[in-house]
């Protein structure tokens, strides 16, 4: 399966470096072509290789195919390298050797800041290895570990090559000889495998994680990392990254991981004090030798940089550290700050703050832009990063010196030096794309709460930082080295979750841009001549079934229900939640599987993979160990313990009552470790597929991502052998989820430390959409409003193509893991879910994507071809035939939109002339009538509301944009579900709470039954979701014992406000915004019942006219204001509560508040029925009683 091997040659004769894609489907043998091409030897003598991967089983079948050539090392990570090194007894053998003591006093000699013991060295290194042994792993760090015993190891070892190699300084007690003997101890090729690699020619292949790659390696003298990775002196180092694929994300994640500085007001002021203030005043600092020139020279730009900000825009920094804000519409803002600023609201400096030494942020354009004293700190954070990590390779005589004088007794000295070094200067580029790729960004958040007791105005200006982009790393590794990334999918282009080397094009200057090397037509040749053996020698045929979820109709569908509701992490209502469909999906593969064995017509070699997003909650029903009415039992198998998760399931069948048995593997990352690292496991799961039983695996798309192959042996002795040739795919591949998380949020962290990375990939993938033009900058300011949540945005970027090819991207990766082997196989079956078919059908029949899917076809596998030609063809035959049976409902829902907007006019009228007489009645009916669901009711068929059919299943319907209704179970991407009763989730979490006690008392309905007749899309949004959060509001209000209606609004005001409190001027506009179904039926501008955002303008000046009718229309002498309170029912945010005057300027409590402003009555996630209120909003019911 050597196919691979000319395209290496081929390369490798025609570039001494660049970036080279190594292309084509899972399994065609790329890498096992590179290890025959080292087998061969046939390669330009020079060359040496440098392998990397994102799994060490990758790295263990590299190392496997060429061991007996003895041609490769592989470096480790620190600890696992320190462990094997101090089990050999190496260290002691240097702590004991006779020169040691000698060579320790010269290092402490020449680093007293780093100077350290024999003693102590022994101690750190008896603490690890006793820790390490004890398997303490989980209470001690072992990496910080093994770093605080190499740190002065890796110095011991500089210092004996560059004594080798210097004349005797005086003083100096190593010999040259002591030195020379010292620097070849075998302690150093073993603890450090790189040092072999560089020095022996015979070693061809180093292997390492991307991990350790990114981290780097030490050389003898410096670390070597990725982008910062020097060429060697003679010869060259050939790159090869393995699953390219992921290469971007996994890089983007170390970047984002990386430490940073917390508080960079206070070190570039520390910084500036010591410096400009201590040591630059004087005239002999840095002047011994001239060698020091540049470095006193860097220091001036630094602090000019500096005092740009007082000298040119007058602002007092780094005099002034010290921020406070009263101004609510900045606290918990985020600014990003690149090459400019982008923020939702300009931030300024106050021009008179209300105290001494202290910033006062604030909106107010008379003061100074705080921008500028953002852009210049996060600029000079950078420099000295870069500058202390320039000093550490450069200067490493003075490195510690500097780093005292700096930053000595402070936190700041530790967070500079474990920062990774920025690796270029800063690059000017003619787009912001551009910028953001080769410089990174910052980005500012003021967060309230500081001081909450002693100072409630002071905030803090959060910071956080990426200084480079995976898009930089491999750029500045192209241009030094030769690369190859070998990829099925990195030839799909995309924005994120792939290198997007657009951003890098430099329109000014086409010699700095960066592309990957183009593919030849001899490259392409090899690829297809690849797909062709392997199709010719599987001989199967791969065919496409539709993949429904368990109909809840059937008699174990309320059981299922029953059980989801009580179990954690389902967290949902109704049948339609995605956490419930993907138990649904599970349990309709068991129903399948036992009717066809019922019925005697099971095929054999059933060997079912299945991917979900997560197999959390399978794992659950699976623990549970069955149902209390017998329709499935499981039981984990003897000996599967810890991570091994197989259990003995059964499944009943509902026709026949017999019962299906078969075996159930959960497969996740953990559960693939042990499987490599232990033998006996990797047999109890081979022995599932030797049973005659099906073998149901179930797994997630992250696997895929991480290249987890998923084959199994034939047999016993197949196994026994380790035969690769009877290793078999499976037969039955379901996709049951379509991936959707590209923005992961801050919510599903399991710790607090995991939240600024998240943030800043987050932020990260906003701004490349943003500057690679595929969503607006009003977009992109919007989602700075909410960093931590912008897992709220994943249903947007989904939306966009780009989203559309990452999705395609993860099936062609699921795909791969089941066309892996070259055997004869039986023929497959690829088992869709309906959004999982919607992706491919976008990807394959969209005239706007028909380019990318011709590029992808030039690589892809022969079923991956055969399955998008059959998708092309049969989509569009598909939806043309559906049209027959389409129910549009275009027409009547105009129609209905036009009589209620005359009903609203009818409203604007009798409120200013009483005339028609009976308009409230006749709202206040058609309210009614919604919500009980009275669908012949009067007002109801007045303004024709309403339509029937039968296609609704478990209350949900198919809709498209032209509000066309599809039969169920269509799959066409054209159509999107339609959940009637997501308006009713927040009511029916808990049907004993008030809020539900409330509605049945009323007669009003709390779900949508597949009755035949429905409200159409408009008067669903308009007028049901609005009645429904008026109702609710005014159930919170009886429950907190706060009497209210709308009886009590005058005609003359009349739906300007909902509610009023009885007896008194409080009237409130109830809201029902951020309902995800909303999303679906967004109204237009235009329209009379079009509600806006609660912090949009237009919302703002709405109110305050609001506010004004109704204080008009109040008789005079009221005891109190007239104020409106504006109630929106469920925020996806944390809820807030602001208070404004009547001119909507904040205002700081209930008694100056004109209008009042609460974004969430209800908890989105109440943990009880007695829980569901929002902080916020007992705070607001307290102010009402309290005042009265």
């Amino acid at each position: 399966m050597s196919h691979y091997i000319n395209y290496y040659r081929r390369t490798l004769l025609a570039h001494a470096m660049g970036l080279k894609l190594v292309l084509g489907g899972t399994g065609l043998g790329k890498t096992s072509s590179l290890a025959a091409l080292l087998r061969s030897g046939d390669f330009p003598p020079d060359t040496k290789f440098i392998y990397v991967a994102n799994r060490i089983q990758l790295l263990d079948e590299m190392a496997a195919q060429v061991s007996d050539l003895n041609l490769h090392v592989h470096q480790k990570r620190d600890a696992d390298q320190l462990v094997e090194v101090l089990a050999q007894g190496l260290v002691a053998s240097l702590l004991d050797y006779p020169a040691t003591p000698a060579l320790l006093a010269d290092h402490n000699q020449r680093n007293p800041l780093s100077a350290t013991t024999l003693e102590r060295l022994r101690g750190r290194a008896n603490r690890f290895q006793q820790l390490q042994g004890m398997g303490l792993d989980s209470f001690f760090d072992l990496a910080e570990l093994a770093r605080e015993l190499l740190r002065p190891l890796k110095s011991l070892l500089a210092l004996a090559r560059q004594l080798v190699a210097a004349t005797p300084a005086e003083g100096q007690r190593t010999t040259q000889q002591e030195a020379r003997a010292l620097a070849g101890l075998p302690l150093w090729p073993a603890l450090f495998p790189y040092l072999h690699f560089q020095e022996y020619p015979a070693c061809r292949l180093l292997l390492l994680t991307v991990q350790k790659a990114f981290h780097g390696v030490f050389d003898g003298e410096r670390t070597q990392r990725l982008g910062q990775w020097d060429a060697p002196a003679t010869g060259r180092y050939v790159f090869v990254f393995d699953e390219f694929d992921f290469l971007e994300n996994d890089l983007l994640a170390m970047l984002a991981d990386d430490r940073e500085v917390r508080d960079p007001f206070g070190l570039v002021q520390t910084f500036y004090r010591r410096i400009n203030e201590q040591k630059l005043v004087h005239s002999g600092y840095l002047a011994r030798e001239p060698r020091w020139q540049p470095i006193r020279d860097r220091l001036e730009r630094i602090c000019r940089r500096i005092e740009t900000l007082r000298d040119e825009h007058g602002i007092d920094f780094p005099a002034i550290t010290h921020f406070v804000s009263t101004d609510d519409q900045l606290k918990g803002k985020a600014i990003f700050q690149s090459n400019y600023s982008l923020v939702k609201r300009p931030v300024y400096l106050h021009a008179a703050p209300s105290r001494r030494n202290t910033f006062e942020l604030t909106t107010d354009r008379k003061g100074r832009k705080a921008f500028v004293l953002l852009d210049v700190v996060n600029r000079t954070v950078k420099d000295i990063i870069r500058l202390f990590g320039w000093l550490k390779t450069e200067h490493e005589d003075v490195y510690p010196e500097l780093l005292r004088q700096c930053f000595g007794g402070t936190d700041y000295r530790a967070e500079v030096q474990r920062t990774r070094p920025v690796g270029h200067p800063p690059e000017y580029c003619e787009t912001n794309y551009g910028n953001l790729l080769v410089n990174g960004f910052g980005l500012y958040e003021i967060e309230e709460g500081r001081s909450r007791l002693t100072d409630p105005d002071e905030v803090a200006i959060s910071y956080r930082s990426l200084h480079t982009s995976p898009e930089a790393l491999l750029r500045d590794m192209g241009r030094q080295h030769l690369v190859f990334g070998l990829s099925a999918t990195a030839h799909i282009r995309r924005v994120l979750r792939n290198f997007d080397w657009a951003g890098l094009a430099r329109p000014a200057d086409p010699t700095q841009s960066f592309q990957p090397l183009e593919n030849t037509p001899d490259d392409q040749e090899d690829i297809a001549r690849a797909n062709a053996q392997k199709a010719a020698v599987r001989a199967n045929t791969l065919t496409l079934h539709q993949a429904l979820p368990l109909e809840m109709s059937v008699a174990f569908g309320p059981q299922l229900a029953a059980i989801a509701h009580n179990l954690d992490n389902f967290d949902e209502a109704g049948p339609h939640g995605h956490r419930l469909r993907r138990a649904r999906h599970f349990f309709a593969v068991l129903a399948r599987l036992a009717g066809l064995h019922a019925a005697g017509e099971l095929p054999a070699h059933q060997t079912h993979l299945l991917f979900l997003a997560s197999v959390r909650q399978v794992a659950q029903l699976l623990q549970k160990g069955g149902d209390e009415d017998g329709w499935y039992g499981a039981m984990p198998l003897p000996g599967a313990a810890g991570p091994l998760q197989l259990y003995d399931v059964w499944f009943r069948d509902e026709a026949t009552d017999e019962r299906l048995a078969c075996y159930v593997a959960l497969y996740d990352a953990r559960f693939g470790q042990a499987l490599r690292a232990d033998p006996t496991l990797d047999r109890q799961y081979n022995e599932l597929f030797w049973q005659g039983r099906p073998v149901l695996v179930v797994t997630t798309y992250p696997s895929a991502g991480n290249g987890v192959n998923l084959q199994y042996y034939l047999s016993e002795l197949a196994h026994a052998a380790q035969d690769t040739t009877q290793k078999r795919d499976f037969r039955y591949l379901h996709l049951l989820d379509a991936p959707y998380y590209y923005f992961s949020g801050t919510d599903q962290l399991e710790t607090a430390d995991q939240e600024p990375a998240a943030i800043k990939r987050d932020v990260y993938g906003i701004m490349k959409l943003l500057y690679a033009k595929l969503i607006s900058e009003e977009q992109a300011v919007g989602q700075l409003g909410h960093v931590r949540h912008l897992n709220r945005f994943n249903r947007t970027y989904l939306a966009l193509n780009d989203g559309v090819l990452n999705q395609v991207s993860v099936v062609v990766q699921a795909l791969g893991r089941i066309e892996r082997v070259w055997q004869p196989m039986p023929d497959q079956e690829l088992w869709l879910d309906d959004a999982v078919y919607a992706v491919l059908e976008k990807f394959a029949t969209r005239p706007e994507l028909a380019a990318d899917c011709r590029n992808y076809l030039r690589y892809a596998s022969a079923n991956m071809q055969t399955l998008l030609a059959h998708i092309a063809r049969q989509a569009p035959a598909e939806r043309q035939a559906l049209d027959d049976e389409l129910l549009d409902l275009h027409r009547p829902n105009e129609a209905a939109r036009q009589h209620i907007r005359q009903l609203v006019l009818d409203i604007e009228q009798f409120k200013h002339t009483g005339q028609p007489a009976d308009t409230r009645t006749r709202w206040q009916q058609l309210r009614e009538e919604v919500l009980k669901h009275d669908l012949r009711g009067p007002q109801l068929q007045a303004v024709r509301g309403t339509f029937q059919t039968d296609y609704a299943r478990d209350g949900q319907l198919w809709l498209n944009a032209e509000n066309q209704v599809a039969p169920p179970q269509v799959r066409s991407a054209e159509f999107e579900p339609w959940d009637l009763n997501a308006l009713y989730r927040p009511l029916t979490r808990f049907l004993d709470s008030f809020l539900a006690h409330h509605f049945r008392r009323q007669g009003f309905e709390l779900a949508f039954h597949d009755g035949g007749t429905y409200l159409l899309p408009y008067v669903y949004q308009s007028i049901l979701a609005g009645a429904i959060g008026e109702e609710a509001v005014l159930a919170v209000l009886h429950h907190a014992g706060i009497a209210a209606s709308g009886d009590g609004v005058p005609d003359a005001v009349f739906e300007v406000a909902d509610l009023r409190v009885h007896n008194r001027p409080i009237f409130i506009d109830c809201k029902n915004y951020g309902v995800r179904t909303q999303r679906q039926f967004a109204l237009l501008p235009d329209d009379p019942l079009y509600h806006p955002k609660l912090n949009e303008p237009h919302f703002v000046e709405g109110m305050v006219r609001k506010w004004q009718r109704l204080h008009d229309a109040l008789p005079p002498g009221q005891t109190e204001p007239c104020r409106l309170l504006i109630m929106n029912l469920l925020v996806d945010d944390s809820a807030a509560l602001r208070y404004y005057d009547e001119q909507f300027r904040p205002v700081a409590d209930w008694a100056a508040a004109r209008l009042v402003v609460l974004t969430g009555v209800l908890l989105p996630q109440p943990p009880s029925a007695q829980n569901l209120l929002t902080p916020a909003c007992q705070a607001l019911l307290q102010s009402i009683k309290f005042h009265h």
